[in-house]
């Protein structure tokens, strides 16, 4: 599995990106409190060799406070919608809304 990159985060604050992505995660956040994915960006244009599920998503653990809002994901027809995954029983506060699939 390959994961573009990874946060670690301690306190409050705002994430904003424009990605291109590769065949993994989009973002992995671990043992973060209060973290804000707000307006960004992620393209995942070209179909990836073998279809991934987790391909252009977010996963969380071990954290308190995350929300996921007002994001744009762009992907060609036919590919799976990006999701966000999180470990229900190390993961708590989570508000995901706003976020649009563009084609």
């Amino acid at each position: 599995m390959a994961v573009l990159f990874a946060i670690s985060a301690q306190a409050a604050e705002d994430i904003v990106w424009q990605l291109r992505l590769s065949d993994g995660f989009a973002l992995e956040a671990t043992s973060f409190k209060n973290l804000v994915i707000r307006q960004n960006s992620f393209i995942n244009r070209e179909k990836a060799p073998i279809a991934l599920k987790m391909r252009g998503a977010i996963r969380a653990e071990l954290g308190s406070g995350l929300w996921v809002e007002g994001n744009e994901w762009t992907t060609q027809n036919g590919m799976a919608s990006p999701s966000l995954s999180y470990d229900a029983e190390t993961t708590q506060k989570i508000v995901c809304q706003g976020n649009r699939l563009k084609n």
